[in-house]
């Protein structure tokens, strides 16, 4: 999408106003002088203005008022026709948003066809998690070969969680950070070159500490994918389905792996060879996020939250160049922190991400141990068991989600399946049977499936704009970490105990989950 800027306007102390004309269409700002940029693409204007000013708008085509607004302290987008065929505008195409404190919730969402790489970065959205299904659904199937190579025992095995964790806790600390300095963009496909890293060292089966060690690196890799395709989903319409589809995607990559896997270590290929296939996702995926992604920024608006665009530049701008944004003091890095840990929803949405993805990551890491130490199974034959859990939760995305949404309030969507997930859970513990057992944890997939995408989906529209790039971002982070930390803690607590011991330890965190639910607050803080 081509740029086209505004004339910058005249800072003059005995101009109380600035009018801007537009290929057509008329913009009257009142506000103080230099208080405020504005820019333009084809559909877009953006005004922007600082500290305690008031700033207002009129927006008429053909002399026909078609819109306006006043407030404070606040970003305001305004939606036009389309400028290049003013003649076919009209007072109803347009569709204005102001985001002010008190309307800070009804913040305006993207069309997925807004803007023309939009759906190109859905696929680049699902192929790279995907991607990362594949990563998490092979270790389970793979642990039994893993501990055998090496001569380990469950605790040491454990280790690659524990390094990921790491990863994902220095995400959580620098990913807001990070992205105000290169964007979403760079850290989309920076986060697949992480994980090719990772995955070259530890396809020729190194010692186990270097490939424990790499493990860190790919939790880096994993969290800044992550926390970026969430808040993405976030900003377009239809997220709740959004987000299904593309974590469906997830559950894919996790059923396929376990399958493919199995297979070739059955048949006597080297465990680690699989993980030569994973260069070429990672790559590939890189590639495809670096390119679907430029710009993505700019399009969604968030272009204000960068650095660079945050510093004051009075030399002339030409065609194809974005104002930067001068005092907009609603994005201050320390401001943003400063509110979203003061807000509860940010912790609540961030525990229980936490306490979802270890539930989901431990049962499915850890199944096959199960089958095979308390079920006398065959490595061979039950590493498929793990396959299908996560078919389960690729079925639960894709069509459980979008079906339960249509039917029950989204609220109580959750409690409905967390009880479902929890009775599956103890099925598969008490069930001395494996064929049960593996009928009962595919179901419990299922259940687990639509958790996520319908969590987040309330969590988004539970944030203030000004933190939820933020949250989401420490949330993800989070979410990570607790799909490397649990499964972790199940190790530690399988050799000493016994590896039933990760049943217990997966209802119990999904019974905390629905602690935390209940005191999700129904509507954005007033303090917000």
């Amino acid at each position: 999408m081509s740029s086209t800027i505004l004339e910058q306007p005249s800072h003059s102390s005995s101009s109380p106003e600035d009018h801007l004309e537009l290929a057509g269409t008329d913009v009257t700002i009142t506000l103080p002088a230099a208080a405020a940029t504005w820019n333009r693409t084809d559909h877009l204007a953006k005004g922007v203005a600082s500290g305690s000013s008031s700033m207002q708008y009129e927006h008429r085509i053909n002399g026909n008022t078609n819109g306006s607004w006043s407030g404070d302290q606040t970003t305001c987008d305004i939606e036009l026709a389309d400028l290049s065929h003013p003649s076919e505008a009209s007072p109803n195409d347009t569709l204005g948003q102001c985001d002010a404190p008190a309307l800070d919730n009804q913040r305006r969402k993207f069309p997925i066809n807004a803007f023309p790489r939009n759906k190109w970065r859905i696929c680049s959205s699902a192929f790279v998690i995907l991607a990362m299904g594949l990563n998490d659904g092979v270790i389970g199937a793979l642990l039994p070969y893993i501990e055998k190579y090496y001569g380990i025992n469950y605790s040491v095995v454990s280790i690659i969680w524990l390094a990921n964790f790491l990863g994902f806790i220095t995400i959580a600390a620098s990913g807001q950070y990070i992205y105000t300095r290169v964007g979403r963009t760079v850290m989309l496909a920076t986060g697949p070159l992480f994980l090719a890293v990772m995955y070259t060292v530890v396809a020729p089966a190194p010692k186990y500490p270097v490939v424990a060690t790499f493990f860190f690196f790919g939790g880096i890799g994993m969290a800044l994918i992550l926390a970026q395709v969430n808040v993405f989903l976030s900003y377009l319409e239809h997220t709740e389905e959004l987000y299904g589809y593309v974590h469906g995607a997830y559950g894919i990559g996790a059923t396929v792996s376990p399958l493919m896997a199995t297979a070739m270590a059955s048949s006597g290929i080297k465990w680690s060879y699989f993980y030569f296939i994973l260069v070429g996702t990672s790559i590939f995926s890189s590639a495809m996020c670096g390119w679907s992604f430029y710009g993505s920024d700019r399009d969604l608006g968030t272009s204000q939250m960068l650095r660079k665009y945050q510093k004051v530049d009075t030399r002339n701008t030409g065609p194809q160049t974005l104002y930067p944004v001068i005092s907009n003091s609603q994005f201050k890095e320390k401001s943003v922190y400063y509110d979203a840990i003061h807000d509860r929803t940010t912790w609540i949405a961030t525990f229980f991400i936490f306490f979802y993805q270890g539930a989901e990551t431990t049962l499915g890491g850890w199944i096959v141990s199960f089958l095979i130490e308390s079920r006398h199974g065959d490595a061979s034959k039950v590493g498929y068991v793990s396959a299908g859990y996560w078919a389960g939760i690729a079925t639960g995305r894709l069509v459980l989600n979008q079906v339960l949404t249509k039917m029950v309030k989204p609220r109580v969507v959750i409690y409905i399946l967390l009880a479902l997930v929890i009775a599956f859970n103890l099925m598969t513990w008490l069930i001395p049977n494996i064929i049960g057992e593996a009928v009962a944890v595919s179901i419990a997939g299922v259940f687990i499936g639509p958790l996520f995408p319908t969590a987040m989906t309330i969590f988004s529209d539970l944030l203030p704009r000004k933190t939820q790039g933020f949250t989401l971002t420490l949330t993800s982070a989070f979410g990570s970490a607790g799909a490397a930390l649990w499964p972790f803690v199940g190790g530690l607590l399988s050799e000493s105990q016994g590896v039933w011991v990760v049943h217990p330890l997966a209802i119990s965190l999904f019974a905390s989950m629905i602690v935390l639910w209940y005191f999700l607050p129904e509507h954005i803080d007033k303090a917000d």
